[in-house]
């Protein structure tokens, strides 16, 4: 979490700082979430209908949560500061790593709501410079797997071409025209106060020269490592359990082979195969050289006798 952050700009400090954080984290949401329905060839609000509400309840409320405070964030002057007193190098460093979370997170949210294309102008040929300008969009859209209305939804700022996604988030909230100016409104505000936090922490590197690639570098691999770490921990803490020894797995098996009177009517190799497969996942392995074709012990039998009587087998 970042640390730094909570405390300077959090409820206490600037609300309107976290309200916007927010505003555009359940934004980007949206947007992630309807991109993977697209890569899997699926409908977002037919696959998903009944998170609809919910969806749009939390977008809602972050909406009228941002709404509430005028004006804009603050300069960061007291986030300065503190990088101002920093005794070290070494000390910024740390202070900027503390900021990786909530910068990764904006900077993508950015991306993708109003991501920046650039292309090379092409001067005194409108048709040709309307053309590039196509190319270098579908290329865009192609390369991030979106939707081709892009490709009449976007503004050009001198070599720059900015994408408007925020239509996208309007399509799930079923907005009637005039709401949906206020909420583009809204949004447009809590991007213009994102960016100004992205703004600070590169000109604080910049200030105090400080490799942020490197530091947002060792921050992404960190939260790779606890990921996986998760992962695992999950993995051992869902099979740490006691496990039914595979003879007795077998025995139950065959038990319901019999119950079945199965072997009366198939080749023992055949049935052999079959339990080798299911109890112990091997389809190569020949049925005569495997324990399920070998005679079942006494306690495994016993044991999966216990079993089968839970179902009513005996």
């Amino acid at each position: 979490m970042m640390r730094l952050i909570y405390e300077l700009l959090g409820r206490d400090r600037d609300p309107r700082y976290e309200a916007g954080r927010n505003l555009l984290s359940l934004a980007y949401g949206v947007l992630q979430w309807k991109d993977n329905m697209q890569r899997a060839g699926l409908s977002a609000r037919e696959s998903n209908i009944g998170n609809i509400l919910g969806i749009r309840l939390h977008l809602y409320r972050a909406y009228l949560e941002y709404e509430r405070f005028p004006g804009g964030v603050s300069r960061f002057d007291k986030l300065e500061l503190v990088f101002y007193n920093a005794p070290t190098k070494g000390h910024r460093e740390h202070l900027l790593y503390d900021m990786m979370s909530d910068y990764v997170l904006i900077t993508e949210a950015l991306n993708r709501i109003r991501p920046i294309i650039c292309y090379q102008p092409i001067n005194n040929d409108r048709r040709a410079d309307h053309e590039a300008q196509k190319t270098a969009v579908r290329n865009y859209l192609r390369l991030h797997h979106l939707s081709d209305i892009y490709l009449d939804c976007y503004n050009v700022f001198d070599d720059m071409i900015l994408l408007n996604c925020e239509d996208e988030i309007f399509e799930e909230l079923e907005l009637n025209s005039r709401n949906i100016d206020r909420m583009d409104r809204v949004l447009n505000q809590a991007l213009l106060d994102m960016r100004s936090f992205i703004r600070f922490v590169d000109r604080i590197s910049s200030i105090y020269d400080l490799d942020i690639k490197r530091v947002k570098d060792l921050y992404l691999y960190g939260e790779k490592q606890l990921k996986e770490s998760e992962e695992q921990q999950e993995l051992k803490t869902r099979f740490n359990y006691q496990k039914m020894p595979r003879t007795h797995r077998i025995a139950a098996v065959w038990g319901l082979i019999d119950k079945l009177g199965l072997a009366k009517s198939k080749d023992r190799t055949i049935l052999a195969a079959f339990v080798e497969a299911v109890t112990g996942g091997n389809i190569e392995a020949r049925p005569q050289d495997t324990v399920a074709y070998k005679k079942t012990e006494q306690s495994a039998k016993k044991a999966a006798a216990e079993w089968l009587k839970k179902i009513g087998i005996e």
